[in-house]
């Protein structure tokens, strides 16, 4: 099928006009006639009028004529057809024309259906995904830049696939749309999970061990994929969204549940990745670890600006087995395993504004994990991230066995700023933990209240930069308030003294809301540090109250662009209401003597 010129108004394009647009030869006839009779009598009659002007006229005409056959040419160079519609088996007229004349699945998975033709799809495509489809689908080619292909889920339609290697491939494809309609089950493996009619690991939209790039996934429900009951290894490796690397993928405004992964990014072997986004999401605790932003077992990895923010989190609480760790459970991990000559970096990875909360009562480990896999130091392998404005709540249960920031071995470089974590006095907890060597902290401006450690650290060499932090009700289960290199230190004070962390930090009550927002008048209103100098996205204000799937425009608060900051995630937006130190009081009992 070729394009299909629009007449436009006037005698010119009749019916011969609309019947060119079907046929490429016949419309550069038609092309010719109109030049011919309209351009070159306007020339003419132009030309009677000025008889030096005849050369220049037939000039024009012949170079109107030619332009008008350039564009004759283009049009009658083949493109995609703009809408395709799928469903699992053709019906109707079969054309593809509308949900009633779907072609079947297996149109799109044939790569002669893909391509620069009018029967094909291309850059430009719109794939509209009717009903409920079976079979998986896999992508045969790929957008361009500022021509995307779309993939739509129409209303109600599902892709009801039960497959280990995705229920949607696009591996190594690049420049597509895929958006779930806002469906409910837009992908689902049905009757699959422990004990249940199936057991496959199963995957929802994965690049099948290889890269995508400038792919957008959003708006709807991935899950469930597999239902896990307690306590065996099956189902690990089940994944929402799995792909090795990539540039400028954009992931948002989705419902993950019923999976070991929702977001699994592994950046593979000799990738170079960048502007990586994955934002507005909610994870129920029945995904076993949200988000895995990591180099996995790759070398020669290099990713930058990656990030991780507004999500909506439930720490995965069931996939666990009794005394078994056949998974980490975390809500956020960014894992860089590297090797002593693997060359790996994971730059200017930025963690703000998730909510996180939720409870333990298995094997876990961290709410936001950052280990890494060596057992020597090598600066060839490095990881530098800022982790920002975040909200952390333990809601009930056991907690995770490394705290709610957790940090292991080498070359990490962290800033950790104006966080909100609340142990609700659980007995395990640790506001942050660092093990390891040749790792930098940076811990300011940070509420951290109800838990039995503030900071933890059992080994040599790592370097603490912590001030302006509230410590609020810590070791409320007995001793452990702060732990450094083996030696423990109850009280703020004894902490300062010995290690001179903390010299303007404070264990004052910081009488937050129940939304844990600050109420004007807090103990904790300007006690932070300006942190303006910095310009990382989003810190000048405070997290959004709401955060997941459609809260993109939820309002916020400024931070002061001068003046003390704040503590924790949220910001009143007014100068201090703090009242200056009582001047001393006047003496009294004097009199006043006269000196002749």
């Amino acid at each position: 099928m070729y394009p299909r010129i629009v007449p436009v108004a006037g005698p010119i394009l009749s019916e011969r006009a609309v019947a060119a647009s079907y046929n490429p030869h016949a419309r550069l006839g038609l092309l010719r006639s109109i030049s011919d009779n309209a351009m070159t009598r306007s020339f003419a009659t132009y030309a009677k009028s000025n008889s030096k002007s005849v050369l220049a006229a037939r000039f024009l005409s012949k170079l109107a004529l030619a332009l008008l056959i350039l564009a004759a040419t283009a049009l009658s160079s083949s493109a995609s057809q703009s809408d395709v519609y799928i469903g699992q088996s053709a019906s109707g007229a079969a054309d593809g024309s509308s949900c009633a004349n779907q072609l079947a699945a297996s149109f799109f998975n044939s790569g002669s259906n893909w391509g620069n033709g009018g029967t094909q799809i291309g850059p430009g495509t719109t794939v509209h995904l009717c009903g409920t489809i079976t079979s998986a689908l896999n992508a045969q080619g790929s957008g361009a830049n500022g021509n995307t292909i779309t993939i739509q889920w129409e209303k109600g339609a599902s892709l009801s696939v039960c497959n280990s290697t995705a229920a949607l491939q696009v591996s190594t494809k690049s420049y597509f749309t895929i958006d779930l309609g806002g469906n409910s089950a837009a992908i689902t493996c049905p009757n699959n999970g422990t004990g249940l009619g199936s057991g496959t690991n199963a995957v929802g939209i994965s690049a099948n061990g290889n890269w995508m790039s400038h792919i957008e996934i959003r708006n709807g429900t991935i899950g469930p994929l597999y239902k896990y009951s307690c306590c065996g290894s099956d189902g690990l490796n089940s994944v929402a969204i799995s792909l090795f690397g990539g540039t400028n993928n954009h992931f948002h405004d989705l419902i993950l549940n019923n999976a070991n992964q929702g977001f699994s990014f592994q950046l593979g072997n000799n990738i170079s990745s960048s502007g990586n986004e994955i934002n507005n999401n909610n994870c129920a605790s029945t995904i076993g670890r949200c988000i895995d932003y990591s180099n996995g077992d790759g070398s020669n990895v290099t990713d930058t600006a990656g990030k991780i923010h507004d999500n909506d989190i439930t720490f995965g609480d069931g996939w666990y087995s009794g005394g078994g760790d056949f998974t980490h459970l975390e809500s956020i991990r960014s894992f860089n395993y590297g090797g002593s000559n693997s060359n790996d970096h994971i730059v200017g990875e930025l963690i703000y504004n998730n909510y996180i909360h939720g409870n333990s009562t298995g094997d876990a480990t961290s709410f936001i994990f950052i280990p890494e896999g060596l057992s020597s130091c090598s600066s060839n392998s490095t990881l530098s991230a800022k982790i920002y404005n975040n909200l952390m709540v333990l809601t009930g249960g056991g907690g995770p066995g490394d705290g709610f920031i957790f940090t292991q071995d080498c070359e990490h470089t962290l800033e950790i700023y104006n966080n909100t974590i609340d142990g609700k006095n659980n007995s395990q907890m640790i506001c942050m933990e660092i093990e390891g060597s040749q790792t930098t902290v940076t811990f300011k401006n940070n509420i951290c209240e109800n838990v039995q450690t503030m900071i933890y650290n059992a080994h040599a060499g790592p370097t603490l930069i912590a001030d302006t932090n509230n410590y609020f009700n810590v070791g409320t289960h007995g001793s452990n308030g702060w732990y450094w290199q083996g030696q423990e230190y109850e009280t703020l004070q004894a902490w300062q003294a010995a290690t001179g962390q903390d010299k303007n930090s404070v264990t004052v009550n910081p009488g937050l809301n129940a939304d844990y927002t600050i109420p004007a008048g807090s103990a904790v209103a300007g006690l932070g540090v300006n942190l303006t100098s910095l310009a990382a996205l989003d810190l000048d204000e405070s997290k959004p109250i709401t955060v997941g799937p459609g809260a993109e425009s939820a309002s916020t608060v400024a931070r002061l662009g001068s003046g003390n900051w704040d503590l924790g995630a949220y910001s009143t937006g007014l100068q201090s209401s703090n009242p200056p130190p009582t001047p001393l009081a006047p003496p009294t009992g004097l009199a006043v003597l006269s000196v002749q």
